[in-house]
Parts: structure tokens; sequence; C-alpha cells
């Protein structure tokens, strides 16, 4: 079980965290791991530039939050993200960078990365962050534009509104606090007495007396606001909650409301008080000389403006061993004691302007075009934020042999200066502990997110749109994919295994919370590829699949199916004889799938025509070369169904 202190460990536990700590013991961990922020105080005339920096940046992202929170809680599939509400946060991003700008004028004193940056960059660079931040803030805490069961509305709605109250109350006590300790003249520790910290899933507490006793009354607040709306839904209906991943008790949502609240405090406060990154202006070659220059952990923050070149991230090599020197992809490839790392290991690259919806542009150079926008092998701990890939001809950002990539805010157009398409826009594989959230991909011949043969994968909150396919998932395990959304493409969301890649396993996944809906392009995929055969109209597709979990997914008017589940032998039937699948490959089955209260309708209204196996699509189609496989259903509507298998037993209910 979780234990939040207050006030240090030898306080007794406030009201406001031990609700947060009557979580179940096997519930979900909410709480990122933070250090305080390490704030020094500004001198001299960047005071006022520091103290704009704050309330401008407070009240922008009060404005994304209010903006993007008030659509989804509309509950309309087919409301979020608009245009409409793009330009009210780019409008908010634009008054606020002007405000900072029009105070920074002297920034030779700001106790941070920033001194002696220009104003307007300063602006440009804080709200570019604090829009990824804030934009996974309302993914966790408000769901998705749908509402999968009725029962739960008044529940949801409880805790955007709340989480939006607490964000903005919290933010203005901590940065009184803040502001009040630099005013004095304080020279402890800012972070540690305003902010507090998060480790292994424990909150310290701020240290300073009245900022914990009032973030004590705000979080007692808004955990019995949330335990009474949501205290007397059932578990399964918790569970049906789009908002708060993971809960199944009242206390879990209170829970995940004060860490995500803590945590996105801890982030904000950190981008407006504590940078660390290096600015990179815009010029030939500018972001290729920076990492070439970075050291392990880095940071670089990239200025906005159009970078005509590729980025290749130094790759890794032996540290010592037999091997020293030579390029590796893990340490089993440098014997006798060496380690196989890049002085790029931890490097963070972010653009600045995302907030105006101005982020960097990489876009391929005139002459000597690598096919990636950006190349790395072998590089741990990387990060990718707010940076816009245009135009490559193969991939946006390919990265392979990661422990640890992370894509934020990645904005990735596909389409060529040659009346082409790129094939990738976010392409990691042969990785561990992926994350992909936040981003937008459009235009892309295969799929505008794909993490291949790599395993703990997060791919969360994402919109793609008018590609062949939005988000694959590939011979992988322990994917977690939710809360994204996948419309007009030929597929909206596809998790399958293929017998080509070294790695010949896929499965414990799960996925909810997703829309997919109205994918009904035509297929403009490289002809003879593996999504080439992807039928316009694919809400959801299924191939070899084992042990996952698809839940409280949302599909609609896809025009030839909504779900699809196959296996890869089947495929070769359907195709008569030796197909795309021969030879054999190991474990083709589709086995032990959980189908739960998926919602499913208004799907196989119009099927394309172009195979003619089946006469008539739906919202299931279930193409099984032997038999169900242990694959079972609970809450979903299975009607009409195309069921092609040995045996004629219906698909079981699940426990």
């Amino acid at each position: 079980m979780k234990k939040v202190l207050s006030r240090g460990a030898a306080v007794a536990v406030s009201l406001a965290f031990a609700s947060v700590a009557g979580a179940a013991a096997d519930g979900p961990t909410y709480c990122k791991d933070h250090a305080a922020p390490t704030i020094t105080a500004p001198t001299g005339g960047s005071v006022a530039c520091q103290s704009a920096i704050t309330k401008a940046s407070q009240k922008f992202v009060k404005a994304v939050v209010k903006t993007r929170g008030k659509c989804i809680l509309k509950r309309d599939y087919t409301a979020c993200p608009n245009t409409k509400d793009d330009e009210k946060v780019a409008k908010a991003a634009i008054k606020a960078q002007e405000t900072i700008a029009a105070a920074c004028g002297d920034t030779s004193g700001l106790g941070s990365s920033y001194d002696g940056v220009g104003g307007s960059d300063v602006g440009s660079c804080t709200l570019s962050q604090h829009h990824g931040t804030a934009e996974v803030f309302v993914g966790l805490t408000h769901g998705i534009p749908a509402n999968i069961v009725s029962a739960n509305e008044d529940c949801g709605a409880e805790i955007g509104k709340v989480a939006q109250k607490t964000l903005a109350s919290v933010l203005k006590v901590v940065d009184k606090c803040i502001e009040g300790k630099i005013k004095a003249g304080d020279t402890g520790d800012i972070g540690e007495a305003c902010v507090g910290s998060i480790s292994g899933g424990v909150i310290t507490a701020p240290t300073d007396g009245d900022t914990d006793a009032a973030l004590d009354a705000l979080f007692a607040k808004s955990s019995a606001s949330l335990i009474d709306a949501c205290g007397s839904l059932s578990e399964a209906n918790i569970v049906a909650l789009t908002a708060c991943p993971g809960a199944t008790t009242a206390e879990h949502v209170a829970e995940c409301v004060t860490c995500s609240v803590f945590d996105a405090v801890n982030e904000i406060v950190d981008q407006q008080y504590a940078e660390t990154g290096t600015l990179v202006t815009n010029g030939a070659g500018a972001i290729q000389t920076a990492v070439d220059a970075a050291a392990t952990g880095d940071k670089l923050l990239v200025q906005s403006g159009t970078y005509n070149e590729s980025v290749h991230i130094p790759s890794a090599t032996c540290n010592g061993g037999d091997n020293d020197g030579l390029s590796c992809l893990g340490d089993s490839e440098c014997p006798g004691g060496g380690v196989c790392e890049s002085p790029a290991d931890n490097l963070a690259i972010v653009g600045c302007g995302a907030a105006a919806d101005n982020r960097p542009v990489l876009e391929p150079p005139l002459m000597g075009a690598d096919p990636n926008g950006i190349t790395a092998a072998g590089v741990d701990g990387l990060h990718f934020q707010a940076l816009e890939l245009r135009g490559w001809d193969e991939n946006g950002v390919f990265a392979t042999n990661a422990d640890g990539i992370s894509f934020r805010d990645i904005y990735g157009d596909g389409a060529t200066a040659d009346d082409d398409f790129s094939v990738y826009a976010v392409f990691p594989v042969v990785s561990r502990n992926v994350v992909v959230e936040g981003s937008e991909v459009i235009n892309v011949r295969d799929a505008g997110i794909y993490v291949g043969q790599s395993e703990d994968i997060t791919v969360r909150f994402n919109d793609v749109h008018d590609n062949v396919t939005g988000i694959e998932i590939e011979n992988s395990l322990t994917a977690d994919v939710y809360g994204n959304t996948a419309t007009a493409n030929t597929g909206g969301i596809l998790s399958f295994k293929l017998p080509g890649p070294a790695i010949q396993t896929h499965g414990f996944h799960n996925f909810f919370d997703n829309l997919s809906y109205a994918n009904n392009t035509p297929n403009f995929a490289i002809p003879g590829s593996t999504v080439s055969a992807v039928l316009p109209g694919t809400g959801f597709m299924i191939i070899s699949d084992d042990d996952s979990v698809y839940r409280h997914n949302f599909l609609r008017d896809n025009d030839t199916f909504g779900f699809a589940i196959l296996d890869q032998e089947i495929i070769n039937v359907l195709v008569e004889g030796p197909g795309p699948f021969e030879p054999t490959s190991p474990d083709q089955d589709t086995e032990r799938l959980q189908f739960r209260n998926n919602n499913v309708r208004e799907n196989g209204g119009n099927p394309d025509p172009s195979t003619e196996e089946f006469n008539s699509y739906g919202n299931w189609v279930f193409a099984l070369s032997t038999d169900t496989n242990g694959t079972c259903f609970e809450g979903s509507t299975i009607n009409p169904t195309f069921t092609l298998h040995e045996g004629s037993e219906a698909f079981p209910d699940c426990p």
C-alpha cells in the first residue's frame, strides 16, 4: 500500500493524503517519481521576468485544461480534437508569450539555463513544454469524448471538473510559496519547501507549513468530492471510466487525481523555474551540431523554424573491454567487462513553440537527404518532444535497441515534396520501455505510430488520421494502448504478429478506451506490403495475438468491420494456398483473448467488395483456422459475425 505523508514522516497522515493512501494494495500506481525542482532565486531585473513567466504560464495551462476538458466532457466522439479549440489554445499561448517577452528584457539573473536568453524564446520554450504536460494531464483525468457506460456519467464529469479546479488551485498555492521565498531572499531549497517530491509512489509534501496545510485542504476537498460522486458505482462501472486508467474503486479515482495534479505541478514548476536545457537557434545543421556536442543527460531546446537536415544520434560503442570503441547494441557485444553506451544516452530533444502550433520543423534537405528525419541505434533514455516531422521518404523518427525512449507531442505529416508519403512517422523497434503520447500523425502510408519487436510499451492520448493505418503494435509484448483516437485511416488500430521478424511472439497487451471510427480511407500503401491488404473500413484488426485484453473500446462507422480477429494460417486459406505467411512460423494461432464491454455499433454498413469470400461484414469478424482457443466475451454484442473455424462452439463468457 502506498503511504503518502504530510510534513514528513514525523507528522500524522493528513485527511487529504490519507484518502489517497487508502487505495487497494494491488491498485494502479499513478504517482510518477519526481525530485523536487531545484529552484534558484532570480536576481536584479529578472525577478519581474520570473514572476511574469509564472503568472502567464499559469493562465495558459488553465486555458489548455479548460478548453480540452470542456470538449471531452461533452462526450461526443466526433467533437474532439477540433480546429476551433486548437485556435483557442494557440491564441492563449501567443498572449502568454507576448506577456513574457514584454517583461523579460533582462534575463541575465534568472536562476536557470534561461540566463541571458531572449524573452520570446523563454516564453516559447516554457509554454511548449507546458502544452505537452497539460495535454497528458487532460488525457489522464478526462478520458475520451465518449461514454462507454451511461451509469458512470456523473462520476466521469466530476473527475474532469475536480481535476481542472484542483490543478489551478494547487499551482496558485505553490507559486505563492515560491514567490514569497524569492521575495524574502530565501537561499534554501525552495523546491523542497514549496513543491515537494515523489519517490516510489510516495509523495513527500512541501516542508513549508502553510503550503502543506493549504495543499492538504485542497486535496481533502477534491478527494471527498470524488468519493461522493463515484463511491456508489460498482467496480465494473469504475473500470468503465475512460478517465483514471486502471481504477477499480472510488479511492483509486481520488488517488489518480491527486497524483496527476501533483505530477503536473512538479513538471510545470520545473519548466518555469529550473530549466536546464540548452537553446538551439535556427541555422544550417544546428540540431546535428548540438547533438554532436551533447553529453549524457543533456537537454536541447530547439527554437521554432524550419530545419532542412536529418539528425543522427551518436550510436553506442563499447567502453572498455575487448571491443573498446567498436559499435554495439548491447553489453553482450562488449566482452571483457566493456559497457555498451552512447554519449547521447538520456538525451532530450525538445521543440519550442508547440503551444502556439509553431514547433520546429524537420524537413529533408534538397540534396543528400537521409530517408529518416532522426535516426538512433543503441541509445538509451531518449526523449523527443514538440517536434514536427514532414515529408521524409521513410520515417520521421527511427530508433532501435533503446532501453527507455519516449515521444510526446510529436506532429508527423508524411506527405513528401514529390507527392509521395512517408512509411512511418514514429517508428521505435527492438526496444524496451517505450512511451508514445499526445502526438498527431497524418498522411503516412504504413502506420502513423508503430512499435515493433519491443516490450513494456505505452501508447496513449494520440490522434492519428488520414493514414493507411493509425497505430500498429507488432511482434511485441506488454503494450498498454489507451485513450487514442483513430479516424479517417484505412485501418484504425492493428495488433499482430508477422512471421518475418526475429522476435516471434506477440501478446499480453491491454487495449482499452480507444476511439476508432470512420476509418474508410482508400488504401494507399506500398503495393505488396503487409498493410496493402488492409481493407478500407477496418476499425480494429488483430492477428495472432495471445493473452491480451480488449475492453471498453468504442468503434463506430467503419464501413467494412469493427473488430477483425484472425490468425496467420487463415490468411493463407483465404488467399487459396500458400500465402503471405508461408513458410509457417511458430505461434500462428490467436489464443486466450478477452473482449470485455466494447462498444461496437454501426460498422460494416458498406463493406469493401474486393474480397468475395465474405458476403457481408459487420461489427465483429472472426476468421480462425482451428477453434475459439480460449477467447471469451463479456458484455459485447456479437452481431453480425462471420466466423470460420473447424468447430462450431460458441465463444464463451469471460469469467
